[in-house]
């Protein structure tokens, strides 16, 4: 089999997506030849369930998806699934600047996210690009014409054939949807929140820095969570990134932002509070029981069978009072429980299990307007 080529690996993953459940191999590949599409190997297959498994709505390579996974979140944004496209129809001026050379063209921006966005080239403009010969990583400034927004971004991704062109850029930072789609963000509001922390180590750059990476991170899993929820009812429904106003590291760690109410009201701080004890309680107590010389090591064994459980019972606790709250906000969503638990597993845990290890026991809140 002659191995498929971006095109036919794009078309695929989208017929894979509105099959309703998981086609085989072979209705895949039917479906794709009946389209005009070269058939894709099981590999490629084995990949789009990974990549709706991750939350994905959109079809990335498989070198992309495992370096994503492999790297820090902050540098292959476009990467995560929990940055949803979304369908659009835009003209967008894209320039991309390569060794100090520029080729300036325009194109068809058919689809956005908070991190980046997918653009259609056709007729001369493709020529042009293959004469130029782009590379990833290359400077790309973004204007899209409606509603002159100009975006900063980088390219990550190339498919051009003779004709047509797609090429998808990633932002340098996130950006509201609603900035180039004519959506109505839900409103936000001013709030303080002060991050305690136990005494574990010293207050070095890095812990401070860990604290407040795995804070923001947690308010962008809550985000994109509420985001999905919202849109399985109403897909205009929309919660723009949160807006820092103030920060101040002195301990305890104070920081103001603008974000939704619904956010917020999310997720049960007192509750999250609770959990962050329990994370310090168990390292503690692994670390005490571990350099204790008279405990053997089946004691040891013992003590993290029992400290793991307690942990994921109040995980499970966690997870569905979420749940509630989201049901509870966003009402008549499209998504099961099991669905939305998933998300939290995905979006919300892993932060809030890096701000327990990183020595965090309490996050207070206050409405600041």
């Amino acid at each position: 089999m002659v191995n498929a080529k971006p095109r036919d690996t794009r078309a695929g993953f989208d017929l894979y997506c509105q099959a309703g459940r998981e086609p085989t191999l072979a209705e895949l590949n039917e479906n794709l030849t009946q389209l005009g599409y070269g058939p894709i190997r099981q590999r490629t297959l084995t990949h789009y369930r990974n990549l709706r498994r991750a939350g994905f709505n959109r079809y990335i390579s498989i070198n992309r998806f495992d370096v994503a996974r492999a790297s820090r979140a902050y540098e292959n944004l476009s990467s995560l699934g929990r940055y949803p496209y979304r369908k659009v129809d835009l003209t967008v001026r894209v320039r991309i600047i390569k060794s100090g050379r520029l080729l300036d063209v325009h194109g068809r921006a058919t689809s956005v996210g908070d991190v980046g966005a997918s653009i259609q080239l056709s007729g001369q403009v493709v020529r042009d690009l293959n004469s130029f010969k782009p590379r990833t990583r290359n400077l790309v400034v973004l204007e899209y014409i409606d509603v002159q927004e100009i975006i900063l971004g980088v390219l990550v991704d190339i498919d051009r054939s003779d004709t047509h062109a797609m090429i998808e850029v990633e932002y340098t930072g996130l950006s509201s949807v609603a900035t180039v789609r004519e959506y109505e963000p839900v409103s936000t509001k001013q709030f303080t929140f002060t991050i305690s922390s136990e005494d574990l180590k010293p207050k070095t750059i890095d812990t401070i820095g860990r604290n407040l990476y795995y804070f923001f991170d947690l308010l962008e899993g809550v985000r994109a969570l509420t985001n999905e929820a919202g849109q399985s009812r109403r897909e205009s429904y929309y919660i723009s990134p949160p807006i820092l106003k103030e920060l101040s590291l002195a301990s305890p760690i104070t920081i103001t932002i603008n974000l939704s109410v619904e956010l917020v009201n999310v997720i049960p701080w007192a509750l999250v509070s609770v959990y962050l004890v329990s994370q310090i309680a168990r390292i503690r107590k692994l670390w005490f029981e571990g350099t204790t010389v008279s405990v053997s090591n089946e004691l040891l064994r013992d003590v993290i069978q029992i400290e793991s459980e307690r942990i994921s019972q109040q995980e499970q606790q966690l997870t569905q009072e979420i749940r509630d709250r989201v049901r509870s906000i966003v009402q008549e969503m499209g998504l099961s429980d099991r669905q939305i638990e998933e998300l939290v597993e995905r979006h919300v845990l892993p932060s809030l299990k890096g701000l327990g290890t990183n020595g965090v026991n309490s996050i207070r809140i206050n409405k600041s307007d």
